[in-house]
């Protein structure tokens, strides 16, 4: 396990038998969670991490020390944009599609309260606006990440 500050946070970055552990027994060395939680991770966000090296995921604590997954765009090594993973329609092909999201403000849970959570949204603008991989057409102005659900082997419909 590798632990990097984000945003201020301490991410942990477990390794991928780490993350067989954790869904195996639902909890690896701190971190606890309901099996509710872990399968919807395993069966979505888990499975585009191991399918896509641009994907990273790791878990932290908020403030009032509860456990939660987080999932980074990670365009450079050690360049992390926290996003949250959505399945949308092109509306110019209809392309069934994955795309990283960093405007929701619910994936900045853990941010110490000192760092503004709206700028760090505002900082993910830097990124160029991603196109659909099918028709080239730009339909997601917050998508920073995207691709194809077809890529997608298993846990594809979850997403």
């Amino acid at each position: 396990m590798n632990v990097n500050k984000i945003d201020g946070q301490d991410i942990y970055f477990l390794e991928s038998r780490e993350w067989e552990i954790l869904f195996t027994e639902r909890k690896y060395k701190v971190f606890e969670f309901s099996g509710k939680i872990l399968s919807i991770l395993e069966s979505k966000d888990y499975q585009v991490h191991k399918k896509f090296n641009e994907i990273s995921m790791g878990l932290g604590f908020t403030i009032s020390n509860f456990a939660l997954p987080y999932v980074f765009y990670t365009p450079k090594m050690n360049e992390f944009q926290r996003v949250h993973l959505e399945r949308r329609k092109c509306d110019n092909c209809g392309c069934q599609l994955i795309i990283a999201n960093p405007n929701v403000l619910d994936i900045y849970s853990g941010v110490p309260s000192e760092i503004d959570k709206f700028e760090l949204m505002r900082k993910a603008n830097k990124f160029d606006e991603k196109e659909c991989p099918l028709c080239k057409q730009k339909s997601f102005p917050s998508a920073i990440w995207i691709t194809q659900s077809s890529l997608l082997i298993s846990g594809d419909t979850h997403i």
